[in-house]
């Protein structure tokens, strides 16, 4: 992986709530650059391609620090959960882990929130038949007694692509865990 050509793609862009690194080609787009092979890589979870994302994805909160914390308010960041019933992974959960060791004013929220029932992976359905606001709603859960007293979170999840996890997550981070502010920080934002 070349940290370097990464940085180069890297744009650290604003979608409404939602802060997102890098510009994703997905498999099915035929497009295979090298941003999109390293994001495969963090899916699929390699090592060498967790501590490249936790360098970029530092760099960005870096860069928006002051939005981050004066505005949204964010204090807690915490891992949006997979698609497979359960806790999010671990790979995700070290990536929240080492940026709340990189910035002290985010403390980490393990397990905060869980899968109750496995979805379709979004990846691997056609654009209609993806998972929605509604089934991710239906499907996620506070894992744990959270009382977030209306802190911000930084909520962490590898790609956006329509913003229905994320969405669905704050609205139950809201509701169940009496949470202020949700920020969306993803490592890519799937291109159209």
């Amino acid at each position: 992986m070349d940290i370097a050509l990464l940085r180069q793609c890297a744009l650290n862009e604003w979608e409404g709530n939602n802060l997102w690194v890098l510009p994703y080609h997905t498999k099915r787009s035929g497009t295979a650059d090298g941003v999109s092979k390293f994001i495969w890589q963090f899916k699929n979870g390699d090592l060498e391609a967790l501590y490249t994302a936790v360098q970029l994805l530092s760099e960005a909160i870096e860069e928006h620090e002051d939005t981050l914390r004066s505005q949204y308010e964010c204090s807690v960041i915490a891992s949006a959960p997979s698609s497979r019933q359960g806790f999010p992974k671990s790979l995700p959960e070290s990536v929240c882990s080492e940026l709340a060791k990189r910035y002290r004013w985010l403390a980490h929220a393990p397990r905060l929130l869980q899968r109750i029932q496995t979805v379709r992976q979004a990846h691997r359905c056609p654009p209609g038949e993806r998972p929605n606001f509604g089934t991710h709603i239906q499907t996620i859960a506070c894992g744990a007694q959270y009382n977030l007293d209306g802190c911000g979170v930084l909520l962490f999840d590898d790609v956006l692509t329509t913003g229905g996890t994320s969405l669905a997550c704050a609205a139950i981070l809201r509701q169940e865990a009496n949470c202020g502010n949700v920020v969306g920080l993803f490592l890519g934002r799937t291109q159209r």
